[in-house]
């Protein structure tokens, strides 16, 4: 006996087409996603990116601390 699969394709709803046909602005890149340098989305995701990046440099870094001194404070209290 044979088994037979379907395969399901997705398809877009058709308002949607209808939405970009109607507004066809919004179908446009951003200009962080084309690459303006000089919009203020651009340098407002740069400095997103540059606070994220601190963020998680001091986070590793107190960990990294943490690490050290408790295995400074191990080493000087064994025996």
């Amino acid at each position: 006996m044979k088994r037979r699969f379907r395969i399901r394709r997705y398809h877009a709803p058709p308002g949607l087409a209808v939405v970009w046909l109607v507004w066809p602005l919004n179908a446009y890149a951003c200009p962080v996603c084309f690459g303006e340098p000089d919009s203020s989305q651009t340098r407002g995701l740069q400095a997103a990116i540059l606070l994220l990046g601190g963020v998680a440099g001091l986070l590793v870094t107190g960990i990294a601390a943490m690490v050290f001194t408790i295995r400074r404070r191990a080493g000087r209290n064994a025996p």
